[in-house]
């Protein structure tokens, strides 16, 4: 357990590493994009194919919460939302040709300013780093099971 003093300065600094990394947003050609809208191009980007409710799911929120995110992503030309063939009820998302391109845009920027900031560690200490912040998640995911 972390003593009070280094964890009010682990959680101090890890907030303020979090609030850097999506400085990146500023930095491309979707100023229309608020971070949810962000959000939820990656994970259906990483995951494929998935009902409005897997993606709540994956985004830690209700499915209400994603209702107006996906509708604006549809209008915008990013998202499809089409008829599951198995099961007629379920409608699946999926990334349009626009919305698979603004992912590849995203994923650029944010590797090149990530890069620049991982410049700071050595390679040896960018490993460290990997494996501390695998160690938290997993403890992060394995307190919520």
């Amino acid at each position: 357990m972390a003593e009070p003093d280094i964890l009010d300065e682990l959680v101090i600094e890890v907030e303020r590493f979090i609030r850097t990394g999506w400085r990146w947003r500023a930095q491309a050609s979707f100023s229309s994009l608020n971070g949810a809208e962000v959000r939820v191009l990656m994970i259906v980007s990483r995951h494929g194919q998935m009902s409005a409710s897997d993606l709540a799911d994956k985004m830690g929120v209700g499915r209400p919460a994603t209702s107006s995110v996906i509708r604006r992503l549809r209008n915008q030309g990013y998202l499809r939302q089409q008829q599951d063939t198995d099961d007629h009820r379920r409608h699946l998302l999926s990334l349009t040709p626009k919305g698979e391109q603004m992912v590849e845009e995203l994923r650029g920027i944010r590797r090149k300013i990530w890069h620049d900031h991982l410049q700071a560690l050595s390679v040896d200490e960018q490993r460290v780093l990997l494996q501390l912040i695998k160690k938290i998640s997993e403890s992060a995911l394995a307190s919520k099971a």
